[in-house]
């Protein structure tokens, strides 16, 4: 392959995983959400002695280091009868997923050490659903990414954002069909593009990876 056909060869290959990277998680259905917000962390058995309201995907919750709990139920539709069906949850920064009786489903986060390609945003609930179950989850939030929040190099000493800064948003709060094939193979040629980004541009390894591909 010439230097033209490769770049051809590797746009094709970062588009298709653009493509599939859409495949792994279907028909969607929104989550039901109110939300009680805190400036400090509120332990699970005083969560409900927040104030809460209504919040829908979009609205801004929270600023650096700002806590809150959200309270999010709904439905699996009945014709996800048979499917993998999971939660898909974005608040623009870290949470821990529970369920109405406090038990810890798993952490989540909107960015990763990776790249956010890689965030941890889809929490398993049934493998094989049956159609209408009833779901209600509670998530505890926490306005800051990975590595705290976004700073000024050199902030005047009266700006109001000298100690940080950050605008906590509800991205998705969702219902959705899972494809493991589609994931895993998202995955495959996500490991794939990295060692042809980064092996020699002559490497044969390299030239067997695009052909692969």
């Amino acid at each position: 392959m010439n230097e033209r056909e490769t770049k051809f060869y590797i746009t094709t290959i970062e588009r298709f995983a653009a493509r599939l990277a859409d495949k792994v998680v279907t028909a969607t259905a929104p989550l039901k959400a109110r939300y009680g917000h805190s400036l400090d962390s509120v332990p699970f058995d005083r969560r409900l002695k927040l104030e809460y309201e209504d919040i829908s995907e979009g609205d801004r919750w929270g600023a650096a280091w700002d806590s809150a709990w959200f309270r999010l139920e709904g439905r699996v539709p009945k014709k996800w009868a048979g499917k993998k069906v999971v939660a898909r949850l974005d608040f623009s920064g870290e949470g821990l997923v529970l369920d109405r009786d406090g038990r810890l489903l798993q952490g989540i986060t909107n960015g990763s050490v990776f790249n956010a390609d890689f965030s941890r945003d889809i929490v398993p609930l049934f493998d094989k659903a049956e159609g209408d179950e009833p779901v209600e989850l509670w998530v505890e939030t926490a306005a800051n990414g990975l590595f705290g929040v976004f700073t000024d190099p050199d902030p005047d000493e009266d700006a109001p954002n000298r100690y940080g800064r950050y605008d906590a948003r509800v991205v998705t709060m969702r219902l959705g069909v899972f494809d493991d094939l589609a994931r895993h193979l998202w995955l495959d040629l996500k490991i794939v593009l990295g060692f042809i980004k980064t092996l020699p541009e002559k490497s044969v390894r390299r030239a067997r990876l695009i052909a692969c591909a």
